[in-house]
């Protein structure tokens, strides 16, 4: 099978609208006319089937014509022939070499084989730019695996994004401290203060303890000398109590005299409250500085991601702009899509759409050289001589569908059936089955 295949002769029998249809068509350009709802689209799809199986079928899944019990297609493409047989419980496929031996593993031959052959160039044309793009990169030859690139891309691009959030909030916490956290010049801890202002009120408290045991002793002293005076018949008694609160007396008077005055309790509050603000500016201090270490490791982080991002886009740049295209003048666009001659394939004019369209339906090269145009309605006379010469240049063959009789070498279909056999030409004609 070194040759280029395309299709010498076909066959189909009950394919959803079509009845029995056999043709023997031109090499270069094939056009199937006839009104809507005739059988011309039934036609395109039955070569699809016949040649891409059920992911061909998958939007149709009935290909039986209705109220048949089977259906079946012929495809001669000249080192091969391909027969699809459908029937209620699904359906068969079998590759027949020249010799008409059987082929193993038949799908798996003709998806090697096939390759652009599902191409629909005005349907390409009229796609959205991003999905013109897809196309393009599946036919060029990148120094870069594109989609791990744009993952690696969108890695970086997420966490750019998630660096910027944290620090932005990591910015405003900092900018939420307080004004003028610098430490005042008292170095006074809060627990050095606090134990200081205990130690006043233990103090205190003693003193407060001392005089009112002077005042109860003066109290002794004044009931002692009471008992004295009213008592000397219990004089020794007396005076032994005399004498001890005497002793008691001198005691008190001579602590009372070397007790140490009241500290300054205002004074005491006012150290515990100093303390506490310093401990609070030393946190404010700490929170600050770890605040700026986090935004300076956040702000490295969003400047790695940016270069890695910036490379990745230069190397797509690079490698897209070098890229060997199928077609002179094509390229990819800053954003999603492509270009042509420089401007976005949008703005190409019809002729270069479907100049370019129809070149890339070509470009795969695959060994069954054949394309399908579904809606060939829209193409006017000097469009459709453009076709025939591109196919005639790069032999392929061009089935195209279109509504109406009015092609001089069209085949027109009418329900289900071959009705004007011009475009087979009076020596290749086999007629209707």
């Amino acid at each position: 099978m070194d040759q280029p295949l395309r299709i010498v002769a076909l066959k189909a029998e009950n394919v959803k609208r079509l009845r029995a249809v056999s043709i023997t068509p031109d090499p270069n350009l094939v056009i199937i006319g006839g009104r809507n709802g005739q059988g011309k689209t039934s036609l395109l799809d039955s070569i699809w089937w016949a040649l891409g199986g059920k992911h061909a079928q998958k939007n149709s899944p009935q290909p039986i014509r209705s109220g048949e019990s089977g259906a079946a297609f012929s495809l001669d493409l000249g080192a091969l022939v391909v027969e699809r047989l459908w029937n209620g419980d699904g359906s068969s496929l079998i590759v027949r070499a020249a010799d008409g031996s059987r082929m193993a593993s038949p799908q798996a031959i003709l998806d090697a084989l096939t390759g652009a052959m599902a191409f629909d160039p005005l349907a390409f044309a009229n796609q959205p730019a991003k999905a013109q793009r897809e196309v393009l990169l599946g036919l060029v030859v990148l120094p870069f695996d594109i989609e791990r690139l744009e993952a690696d891309y969108h890695a970086m691009y997420e966490q750019r994004s998630d660096a910027n959030r944290r620090l932005k909030a990591a910015i405003a916490r900092r900018n939420a401290l307080p004004v003028g956290t610098d430490l005042p010049a008292s170095s006074t801890t809060l627990v050095e203060a606090i134990r200081i202002a205990q130690e006043g009120h233990l103090h205190r408290l003693a003193n407060r303890e001392t005089i009112a045991r002077h005042n109860e002793a003066v109290a002794k002293h004044d009931e002692a000398s009471q008992r004295l005076r009213d008592a000397r018949a219990s004089l020794v008694i007396a005076e032994e109590g005399e004498a001890a609160a005497a002793a008691l007396l001198r005691r008190s008077t001579h602590k009372l005299e070397a007790m140490v005055p009241d500290p300054d309790i205002e004074q005491l509050e006012a150290l515990v409250t100093q303390a506490q603000r310093n401990q609070e500016a030393q946190l404010e201090v700490v929170r600050r500085a770890d605040l700026t270490d986090e935004i300076d490791e956040l702000q490295a982080e969003v400047q790695h991601c940016e270069e890695q991002m910036r490379d990745a886009n230069d190397t797509k740049r690079r490698g897209l702009a070098n890229a060997q295209m199928p077609i002179e003048g094509l390229g990819f666009g800053e954003a999603d899509g492509i270009t042509y001659k420089g401007l976005p394939f949008s703005q190409a004019s019809h002729a270069e759409k479907l100049k370019v369209s129809t070149g890339l339906a070509m470009a795969g090269d695959p060994k069954i050289r054949v394309v399908m145009i579904s809606d060939g309605s829209l193409l006017d006379d000097e469009s459709l001589a453009m076709v025939a010469e591109m196919a005639v240049a790069n032999d392929f063959q061009v089935w195209i569908e279109r509504v109406g009789d009015a092609d001089r070498t069209a085949i027109v279909i009418e329900d289900g059936s071959i009705v004007d056999a011009t475009g087979l030409g009076a020596e290749r004609q086999e007629g209707n089955a």
